[in-house]
Formats: C-alpha cells, structure tokens, sequence
C-alpha cells in the first residue's frame, strides 16, 4: 500500500526532516537517501520500519540543514594534502619529469582536501532523536495506509463475493455439458445413418464416459472452499499478504481446470468472468501486507 510520513527535530545546530514513503511492491525492498554522516545509522533504520512493515517499496530520505545561526567553515584536511605533495615529489624524483609547480585553483579542484564544514550537534542523545523521528514518520505513513487498507478490504470483500457468485452459476449449468453432448451424439449418428435408440447401451456408455470426464464437481468444491479460506485469512492479525497470493493461485488452478473440462456450454464464459475477477483481486493483493 502507498503512505507517506515525515518527522523533524531541531538542536541548536541543525534540523533535521525524516520523510519515509512506501508504493505497491510484492516484497519488502528499502532504499535510503541519507547525508554521509548518516550511513552508519542505516541498518538501524531498517531494523526500525521491518517491525512494521512487511511488504512494500519503502524510500527513506533525511535532510539536514544547519541552523540560520551555525557557522560553515572551509577546512584543509592537511594529511592528505601532504601525502599529495609527497607523491608528486617522488613522481618528479622517479621519472626526472621537470618540477612544475600547481597553481592555487587546481589545489582548490581537489575537493576532497579542501571542503566546507559544519559542527553539527552529534551529542549522545543526537541518535536517538534520529530514531525517534523515524519512528514518528513510519506511524504517520502507517496511518495512511491504513485508511488505504479500509477501502482496500471492502474492494476485495466485493470481488470474492463475484467469484461465489460466479460459482454457483457454474455449479448450476454443470449438468448441461453431459446433455448437450448426448445431444450431439444423437445427432450425429443420425446424420451418419447409424440406427441408434435414445436409451441404446452403446450411447449411455459414451455419454457416461463424457459425464465422468466433464464432472467439474471436485472443483467447485474446492473453489468454493478457498473463497472460504480466503475470507477467514483477511481477517486475521499480522501479515497475510502471501497466504492471500497462494489461496489466489489455488483458485486460479480449479477455474483453469474447470475450463478444460467442459466446452460448448454457458460454463466457458463464466470460467472467464471468475478468472477476470480473480486477476483484479490478485492485483489488490499485491498491496497487502
């Protein structure tokens, strides 16, 4: 399900915004925008939204920003400009290359010697103010996909109800394949010259033979057993998205084989009708824990 959160607190220093949002996915996946100093936190952070979440593509982003009244200072990180300058002199040494010597711009294009900082608050309780934001944010989005959830349920509720439906208009058309094949065969003979009676042996045997093959019974009431199974499964506590997934796949499995069995009748296009419904509550699950 989709949901967003977001959470800030403020020090003396800094702000700092937490937003966490979630979409659709069939798995638990979570990817993390977060400053440098941060990515020691990240592994926590995911601990933290796994005890809620279970399904779902989360995206954390936290932003920092310094306060309007901290002060950002541009710092040299001397050991590295050092072994920099040492390098060059042994590169100049080693080869007898001619001493050129770097003009003060292409000093300054080697961030990673001279960059701007910031003295950010990083107290002992700075962490869990972090957390505590996640936190904030992940109840926040939890409740919005919990109002999601709701229209969720009812949609879902909805749709099994079609594919009980459906069942039983097929439970109630199930005879009419065995008739309309002895019809068939009657004609058929007819139209060949065979001289056959209604009630001829021969003729009962084949429609028997048929009447066994088309029997669709055994699949109905396993169709009609996992709508049941279904209904009992939204209703319990915790995640049940995947149960729901493989209830789904059983009940795809007995409408396939419904569809083999018995052709020409008005059971095919109410086969379809239950397979439709059943693709429209798998995408739904798909948003389930």
């Amino acid at each position: 399900m989709t949901g967003y959160g977001r959470s800030n607190f403020s020090s003396d220093r800094e702000h700092v915004i937490v937003e966490i949002k979630s979409v659709n996915h069939r798995f638990f996946d979570v990817s993390m925008q977060l400053p440098d100093e941060y990515l020691e936190m990240e592994s926590a952070i995911t601990a933290r939204i796994k005890k809620q979440i279970h399904r779902g593509k989360i995206h954390v982003l936290i932003t920092v920003k310094a306060s309007e009244h901290q002060k950002q200072t541009v710092s040299v990180d001397w050991a590295l400009f050092d072994q920099y300058v040492k390098v060059a002199k042994n590169m100049i040494d080693r080869h007898e290359i001619i001493e050129k010597q770097l003009s003060f711009g292409e000093w300054l294009f080697r961030t990673n010697i001279i960059f701007e900082s910031t003295s950010m608050d990083r107290t002992s309780t700075f962490a869990a103010d972090v957390f505590k934001a996640v936190e904030e944010a992940i109840l926040e989005m939890m409740s919005m996909r919990s109002d999601e959830g709701k229209h969720l349920q009812t949609d879902i509720e909805k749709r099994l109800q079609s594919v009980r439906r459906y069942t039983e208009a097929i439970s109630a058309h199930q005879h009419e394949a065995t008739e309309q094949f002895r019809e068939k065969l009657t004609t058929r003979m007819k139209e060949m010259g065979v001289g056959i009676d209604i009630d001829d042996d021969r003729l009962m045997t084949e429609v028997a033979i048929m009447a066994e093959k088309s029997d669709i019974s055994e699949e109905l009431t396993r169709l009609a057993s996992h709508a049941e199974q279904f209904e009992q499964v939204m209703g319990e506590a915790g995640p049940i998205g995947r149960k729901l997934d493989f209830i789904l796949q059983e009940m795809n499995r007995e409408a396939n084989t419904i569809g083999s069995k018995v052709k020409g009748t008005a059971i095919p296009s109410l086969v379809i009708e239950v397979k439709a419904t059943l693709e429209k509550l798998k995408e739904q699950v798909q948003n389930i824990e």
